[in-house]
Parts: C-alpha cells; sequence; structure tokens
C-alpha cells in the first residue's frame, strides 16, 4: 500500500516531465538528464526540427547534445539547415561548432554548404591560421579546387541582384590572405556593370589608397565616402598617392583621405621627413601625461606614446593627420567648445560624450557632439550610426575622460578606444581631463598607435 501510494505522488511528475513535446524538452536547460535531452532532439519531428537551431547558436550547451541538434536538422532539411545557418553565422563563433559543421559540411560534401563556410571563415581568428582553417579544408572537400578559386569566384562574379553578404565575406578572406597586388589585378578585371556596386568602388579605391578597404565594415565606410564626395576628389587623392610613392611605409588609407582634402596647397608636396619635422616641433614644447603614472589599480594599462615610439610604422599621410589634430589642439576657439563638452560629460554619470572633429564649409576645424547611442556607465562612450557616418568624413572620432577633473591615470584611450578604431577603420582622439582647467589630448590610429598630442588650457 505504501508502495503504490508513493507510486501515484512521484509517477505523475515524472511521466508530465518526460511527456513534453521533444523539442521543449531538448531545449530544457533545468532539464538534468544529458541522455534525455540528447534522445529528445533526435524525437524531434520534421516540421519542427529547425526549432533545435539555439543548440547550435548557444555555446553552453553540451556539445553531445548539440552535434545531435545538428544531425536530427541536417537528416530533416539539409539545405534548409545550411540557410539557416548562413542567416546566424554571426552567432555561431565558438570553436566545437565550427569545427563540427565544417567537418559535416566536409564529409556531406554539400555545396549549400559554402556560403555559411565562407561567411565563418572570413570572421579572423588568432586561434587559427587562415590555411588552416577547417572552412577552407571544407570549401576545398566540396570543390576539389583550391579555395582561392571559389572565393574570387564569389567575390567577383556574382551577380548585383545576388546578397552581397557572401561576396563581401569572400573578399574579406582574398584580402586578408592574398597579396595586394593579386586583388588589384582581380579589381582591374571587374566589369562594373555586371558587379555589385560596391567592387566599383574598391576600384576607384585602388587608384587612390596603399591599404585596400578589407572587411564590411571598411567597405560600408567606403560606401558612405563615396556618395558624399565628388569624383574629383578620388582623382585627387589618386594623384596625391601617385606623386608622394615611395616616401615612407605606403599607409594611405580610407581615414586619411578627409586630412588630405583639406591639406593647404603649399603643403601638398612636402616630403615625409618635412612632415615628421613639422609634427615633432609641434610636440616639442607639448605638456604630456603617461596614462597610469600614479595608478594602482591594475585595469589601467600604459602604452607607448610618444612620436618616437611609432615613427617607424607612420606613414606620410599618418603625419599629414597628426598635423591636422595639432592644429586642432592649438585652435582656442575650438578649445572653448571642447571644455563646454568635457563639463557637461563630468556631470552626466551615465556615459561618456563624444562625437566627430569635422571642418566646416569655410574649412574651419569644429568639434561636432553626438548623442551616445547607448547610456550604461561613466567610463564608455558608444558611439550612433550617425557618429561613425560623420567619421567617415571627419577628422578624426573624438570622446572624453572626464569622470572627474583630476582623471589624469586615464589620460590616454582605452582598450576598447583601440578595438573601436581598429573596427571601424577611424581616427581618435581622446580628451582627458587633468585639473580643472587642463585636457590632454592623446590620438590614437588603428594598429595599436598613440600619440600623446600635449595639453589644452581653458579659454
Amino acid at each position: 500500500m505504501v508502495i503504490l501510494c508513493l507510486l501515484l505522488v512521484f509517477l505523475p511528475g515524472c511521466v508530465t516531465r518526460d511527456a513534453k513535446p521533444a523539442v521543449e524538452l531538448a531545449m530544457d536547460r533545468e532539464e538534468p538528464r544529458l541522455w534525455l535531452r540528447v534522445e529528445s532532439a533526435w524525437r524531434v519531428s520534421e516540421q519542427d526540427a529547425d526549432q533545435l537551431m539555439p543548440l547550435v547558436t548557444e555555446a553552453d550547451h553540451r556539445i553531445e547534445l548539440r552535434q545531435a541538434a545538428v544531425d536530427r536538422m541536417l537528416e530533416c532539411d539539409a539545405s534548409g539547415f545550411w540557410r539557416k545557418a548562413w542567416s546566424n553565422s554571426v552567432w555561431i563563433s565558438d570553436w566545437p561548432m565550427i569545427r563540427l559543421l565544417a567537418l559535416r559540411a566536409q564529409t556531406t560534401r554539400s555545396p549549400d554548404a559554402i556560403p555559411w563556410l565562407v561567411m565563418s571563415w572570413a570572421s579572423p581568428s588568432i586561434e587559427v591560421a587562415d590555411p588552416q582553417r577547417p572552412e577552407a579544408k571544407a570549401i576545398e572537400a566540396i570543390t576539389s579546387q583550391p579555395a582561392r578559386n571559389t572565393l574570387k569566384r564569389l567575390a567577383f562574379s556574382a551577380s548585383p541582384a545576388e546578397e552581397a553578404r557572401t561576396p563581401v565575406a569572400a573578399w574579406t578572406i582574398l584580402a586578408r590572405t592574398q597579396p595586394d597586388g593579386w586583388l588589384r589585378a582581380q579589381l582591374s578585371e571587374v566589369d562594373r556593370r555586371k558587379s555589385h556596386d560596391w567592387l566599383g568602388m574598391l576600384q576607384d579605391a585602388a587608384d587612390s589608397v596603399d591599404l585596400l578597404p578589407a572587411d564590411r565594415l571598411a567597405l560600408q565606410r567606403l560606401a558612405w565616402l563615396y556618395e558624399q564626395v565628388p569624383a574629383e576628389s578620388w582623382q585627387d587623392w589618386a594623384s596625391m598617392r601617385k606623386a608622394h610613392a615611395g616616401d615612407g611605409p605606403a599607409t594611405l588609407s580610407l581615414r586619411q583621405l578627409p586630412a588630405v582634402s583639406h591639406l593647404p596647397n603649399d603643403w601638398r608636396s612636402i616630403t615625409r621627413e618635412q612632415w615628421i619635422e613639422r609634427v615633432r616641433d609641434g610636440l616639442a614644447d607639448a605638456a604630456h601625461i603617461h596614462r597610469g603614472t600614479d595608478a594602482e589599480d591594475e585595469v589601467v594599462i600604459a602604452r607607448p606614446s610618444m612620436l618616437e615610439d611609432h615613427l617607424a610604422s607612420l606613414g606620410l599621410f599618418d603625419l599629414v593627420v597628426l598635423g591636422a589634430m595639432l592644429d586642432v589642439r592649438d585652435d582656442r576657439s575650438l578649445a572653448k567648445a571642447l571644455f563646454a563638452q568635457a563639463d557637461n560629460d563630468r556631470v552626466d554619470r551615465s556615459a561618456e560624450h563624444g562625437g566627430v572633429i569635422l571642418w566646416d564649409s569655410g574649412g574651419r576645424l569644429r568639434a561636432e557632439p553626438f548623442e551616445p547611442d547607448t547610456h550604461k556607465h561613466d567610463r564608455a562612450y558608444y558611439a550612433s550610426e550617425k557618429c561613425i557616418r560623420a567619421g567617415a568624413l571627419g577628422l578624426a572620432n573624438y570622446h572624453f575622460h572626464a569622470t572627474g577633473y583630476d582623471n589624469a591615470i586615464w589620460a590616454g584611450p582605452g582598450n576598447a578606444d583601440m578595438e573601436f578604431v581598429d573596427r571601424h577603420h577611424a581616427n581618435g582622439i581622446v580628451f582627458t581631463f587633468i585639473d580643472h582647467d587642463t585636457l590632454n589630448a592623446d590620438a590614437y590610429f588603428p594598429g595599436g598607435i598613440v600619440i600623446d598630442l600635449g595639453c589644452i588650457t581653458r579659454p
């Protein structure tokens, strides 16, 4: 009788739990029995199988369960699965799943997997070098030819009617893995009438820059530039590049073009060595503040921030940008606006403030503030898309370190700031309160370059 009562108490709960729909049980994070979740994934009906996709995109599930979900979805609708993997590629970023999917693509030799393989490979990795990427091996197994051939076809032969994500991803891989001369040769053969617009823009940019736009965000920056500047500007930039070819490191890129456009005529023929002397002179009497000098907090990371620390890496047009940034430092009318914005930032504890240094219609520099995209905390400036877009035609994106007036240990860019200019291919300036009447200015460029420009005093 006692046993019967116990069965009546416990059996309904067990039956109810295991009687959940298979997809619900497979997804149940509270279910401790891994074997039951795996078995449930295999029991999901064909029409419900695509509901298992979160098990592919969310890395905190056990790999045995995720593998079962992948195999069940492939069994039910392989083409549909690869389409969904492609559309969710940004969320499939953990190596256990990338390797699993690449292996499935390789063993099944499914052409439907190629768009996902390309999208996945387009994201760079510090763990796996490009020649060893599992996505590359899978593409070669599917096509029986070198992966470069497939990437070339996708990037340069895609119809304008096709969605651009995969061709752009293919270009990103090629830009990372192939010699510059090969890339330019392929671009020169593109028929603009039969190609995506971005390939035509790349053709023009190839004449005007040393460093070709190499990923989606760089191509977006190119598109913003392309729609806002006249054709003569591209011709002008190409002439400047040609005139200074061989004068130091070849670093002319999209982020430097606006500064080149605003060069006074008498500075356009100046050599790199002459630019170095001009920048040195501008920094000679500057009061430099070194990040973290008096810090006890280990999260404050000091970086080399003097001109000589980075001189070998700075091309002529980096120095052009630095020359314009020194003009920002020395512009007293601009200083008034910067201090007003910094004071507002100090009071606002919800976010850092920032914007873009731009030229007005008369060629004068101005600091255009942009509302932060997100207000999360007082040590981050989240630039809006509008701000980033404006930066494509500006000298630099800027923000403040103004949690207080005595903020010297935070002078200069932090890790997130350096990641921003790397990701968005931008120039940056950060203004840091040293005391009530002093802002320190630091320039920073992609590749870890930081140059302390000195201090600005309150007007």
